[in-house]
């Protein structure tokens, strides 16, 4: 059979069509040599080892997302794609990732260890200690030069500046890592700090090993103190993160953690003072409605009894309201003066003058409460003592009687019954059976 004459265009394009179909996308390890990156932004090099090498090409846009920035003399392994560049008649490897020579390893290495400690109960929730809300002394373990600690005061400072930070200098990258994070924690445990917050910037698997170690992580959980594990970018996962109470995503998350934030408890402690005021107002508004509506209900009942029943209810909601305004007047008071202790040396003079202007409004408040209920407490014995003298009761005791006919009705007048009816003369204690054997009519009623 004749074989096809190809041209160098149709047999290039073959071998492209073959390399692409056959190996669509593969790891391939080596080293790096003759590095450059063109001015498009574009790196090429050249991939080798001792027995061959290969052409390799990584557009700008996908190295722009690496966090490993390759070089010269670094043995990598690198992902990507085959194909060929036809003009030159020359295959390429067009790379998408890059990663350390051995960062496989690594990554089994992690992977082990995080199911032997998580088997052992080192991640279970139920170990896992709260944070203080409001930490005095805070203690971090890092290096004392990395961003990392730069970012959590600076964050830090603007949340909760009566907070302070003692660092323990560690490496945090390197063979002497691992002692150093070890000897920090034990010892800022040691020291006694309200937490600890232990971390770095991101970085490859490789960078964050120290925090992977298992003396690294049986220190943490040994640790007393709550711990913060703050290592890496929010994608980095290490087992730091999986043994300390808290993981936070960045150091500058874990600032965000640790801390309030000054300015939002300043407006809660205002919102506070508002709804206190609010309340007394409204309180007082009840009591009044409920004292004039006693005030003007008609009842049947002695009125003695009635005023002591409404005597002691308003005693008893005097009671409930100085009790009530007293109590949150305290803890307003007690909340204004652990905030005034707080803040004293961040601008608290104009602060508590707000405060101390809040409080002498509330007190004057207060004082005009307990005058008006001593007001009306006074109207309430005055109106008593009127209806006690006015009640037939008061009328009985001074001699007079009141006369009922047979039907019960109240007898006005002599003209109302006729002789021999029988009438009950109701007196001031007991009452008469009397037969009317006479009677006398008023002038007036003689026509």
């Amino acid at each position: 059979m004749d074989l096809p004459i190809l041209s160098v265009g149709d047999l290039t394009r073959r071998i492209k069509e073959l390399l692409e179909e056959e190996i669509a996308r593969v790891w391939v390890e080596g080293e790096i040599s003759g590095w450059k990156r063109h001015q498009s932004g574009h790196a090429y090099f050249t991939l080798k080892d001792e027995r061959a090498v290969v052409r390799a090409v990584i557009w700008a846009s996908t190295l722009a997302r690496m966090r490993l920035q390759p070089a010269n003399g670094q043995r990598v392994r690198v992902l990507g794609r085959i194909s060929v560049y036809e003009a030159r008649g020359e295959y390429q490897l067009y790379v998408d990732r890059v990663v350390p020579a051995g960062e496989g390893d690594l990554q089994a290495a992690f992977l082990e260890l995080k199911a032997r400690l998580e088997a052992e109960g080192l991640f279970d929730p139920r170990r896992k200690r709260r944070l203080p809300r409001f930490p005095r002394r805070i203690g971090i373990v890092t290096s004392p030069t990395g961003a990392a600690l730069r970012d959590f005061v600076r964050i830090l400072r603007r949340r909760w500046p009566v907070s302070r930070v003692y660092l323990w200098p560690a490496a945090v990258q390197g063979v002497e890592a691992t002692g150093a994070l070890v000897e920090g924690i034990e010892e800022m445990d040691r020291l006694g700090f309200d937490l600890l917050v232990v971390g770095r910037g991101g970085g490859s698997l490789e960078d964050l090993w120290a925090f992977n170690e298992e003396v690294v992580a049986r220190a943490l959980a040994d640790c007393r103190t709550p711990v913060v594990s703050a290592v890496g970018h929010e994608i980095d996962f290490t087992i730091a993160d999986f043994v300390a109470d808290v993981r936070a995503a960045t150091p500058s998350h874990a600032a965000e953690l640790v801390a309030p934030d000054r300015d939002e408890l300043l407006r809660f402690l205002q919102r506070e003072g508002r709804a206190l005021a609010q309340g007394a107002k409204h309180r007082l508004e009840r009591a009044g409605r409920r004292l004039d509506r006693v005030r003007l209900r008609p009842t049947l009942v002695d009125p003695g009894v009635l005023l002591r029943d409404r005597r002691l209810s308003i005693d008893r909601l005097d009671e409930r309201l100085l009790a009530a305004q007293r109590a949150r007047l305290q803890e307003t008071h007690r909340r204004v003066q652990a905030t005034r202790e707080r803040l004293r040396r961040f601008e608290p003079d104009r602060r508590l003058a707000a405060f101390r202007t809040t409080l002498a409004v509330l007190e004057r408040r207060l004082r005009g409460i307990t005058g008006t209920l001593e007001n009306r407490r006074s109207r309430v014995e005055l109106a008593g003592a009127r209806l006690r003298a006015l009640g037939p009761r008061a009328v009985l005791a001074r001699g007079y009687g009141i006369v009922r006919s047979e039907r019960g009705a109240i007898v006005r007048g002599a003209e109302e019954v006729a002789v021999g009816t029988r009438v009950e003369v109701v007196l001031h204690r007991g009452s008469l059976e009397c037969s009317v054997e006479g009677r006398t009519l008023a002038a007036e009623d003689l026509s």
